[in-house]
């Protein structure tokens, strides 16, 4: 398998667990899933991550190698990246925006970000054709 198709399996695996995420946050918030046509949920870089070192196997462990682990102000491990492996992963969102990723249960993805540099939102809209 090249690096590549390793990415690219990555980037889905984020991708499921993006919209798990974004479905659950919905649900204690209070709405239907099932009630809007699409679904659109955005996170920044940091939380990105957080869910990339929770997810096991953790999704780009390799890029993430070399931070450092501390403890956030509500009591979770928070991984500290290096610049190299922030501008690692920032390429690599970068170069997945506009995909679309397709669910098992016969959805899709759609990935993108709003906003430059340190401002930037990356989220997902997840609808049916």
């Amino acid at each position: 398998m090249s690096a590549v198709d390793f990415d690219a399996n990555e980037m889905g695996m984020l991708i499921r667990a993006l919209v798990r995420v974004a479905e659950a946050r919905l649900v204690i918030e209070g709405f239907q899933i099932n009630s809007p046509p699409t679904l659109k949920y955005e996170w920044g870089f940091s939380e990105l991550i957080q869910i990339c070192t929770r997810h096991r196997p953790s999704l780009f462990a390799w890029l993430m190698a070399g931070g450092t682990w501390k403890i956030d102000a509500a009591g979770q491990p928070e991984l500290l990246l290096t610049q190299t492996s922030k501008s690692a992963l920032g390429k690599l969102f970068v170069s997945s925006v506009s995909k679309i990723y397709h669910l098992p249960d016969g959805r899709h993805v759609r990935f993108g970000y709003r906003g430059r540099n340190r401002h930037r939102r990356y989220m997902i809209e997840v609808f049916t054709e």
